[in-house]
């Protein structure tokens, strides 16, 4: 789930005698555990994906389209950043700093369509604020590369809220701070991003099944996406991959070995 490349994913998998692969939407809210435990002793993998829903009292109308702010919990960052700001080295450590929001703009393109063109992601440090360009933004199946920033992604997401007689949809109505940390590995490559870099060829698609609640609102006639923030929690699709291997693999005892000392050096 964590990992950064197929070949160990799929000897990982071999040695435990795997076809298929399942993950559905509740592990995003478990992979802050996930890959601490896949961590080294320093964290190496360890990180969350954050959920922001839009502030609409901070939404922006401009002549040519929307900024929106998406409002962050304060959730820490997962690795030390080192950022190039008008020319100045800005240092924000990990587990110190503070993810603040993002913030989209977004342009009208005519016959009530538009396109994403900006991409912020807010920090603060020190009761410093600091804002900075985010590369990627994924929205209703599209990865779209901005070209300069972080290497992170703005994965944006539906809400959905009961309002009296009606329901109150809002398709752009939260993100999911994917970080470029994160970002290296399977899960939300895979998962999230639908194998957007192809680094996992040898994961097939075998099954896909929206979550229950997805299909009762799409029942009601919403054009709901994959993924969608309903009554506190995000739902989103189970899926199954079928594991493809690619003949390289071989019998790694450490993959198998119940004798944690003979492999790890360091206690918690």
């Amino acid at each position: 789930l964590t990992g950064d490349n197929q070949d160990d994913a799929l000897e990982f998998l071999y040695n435990h005698d795997t076809t298929h692969l399942l993950i559905d939407s509740t592990d995003i809210g478990k992979y802050g555990a996930f890959s601490s435990i896949g961590s080294n002793k320093d964290f190496d993998r360890r990180s969350r994906f954050p959920r922001m829903m839009v502030d609409k009292s901070q939404e922006q109308i401009t002549e040519s389209g929307i900024v929106r702010v998406y409002q962050s919990q304060g959730e820490l960052i997962d690795e030390d950043l080192v950022l190039s700001i008008e020319g100045q080295e800005v240092f924000l450590p990990g587990m110190r700093a503070v993810i603040g929001g993002v913030i989209l703009e977004t342009v009208n393109t005519g016959n009530d369509s538009f396109a994403i063109d900006k991409a912020k992601i807010v920090f603060f440090y020190n009761n410093k604020r600091v804002v900075y360009p985010l590369r990627y933004v994924y929205f209703n199946g599209n990865f779209i590369d901005l070209d300069e920033g972080l290497n992170g992604t703005a994965y944006l997401f539906g809400s959905v809220f009961p309002s009296g007689d009606s329901i109150d949809f809002n398709r752009m109505g939260g993100v999911l701070y994917i970080s470029q940390k994160a970002m290296k590995g399977f899960f939300a490559q895979k998962y999230l991003l639908n194998d957007v870099f192809n680094n996992f060829p040898n994961f097939k698609l075998a099954y896909s099944e929206p979550s229950l609640i997805v299909t009762d609102l799409r029942n009601r006639g919403l054009d709901v996406g994959e993924f969608n923030y309903y009554q506190d929690a995000l739902w989103g699709p189970i899926k199954i991959w079928e594991v493809a291997y690619s003949g390289r693999e071989e019998f790694n005892e450490e993959y198998v070995s119940t004798n944690p000392d003979k492999y790890i050096d360091w206690e918690l």
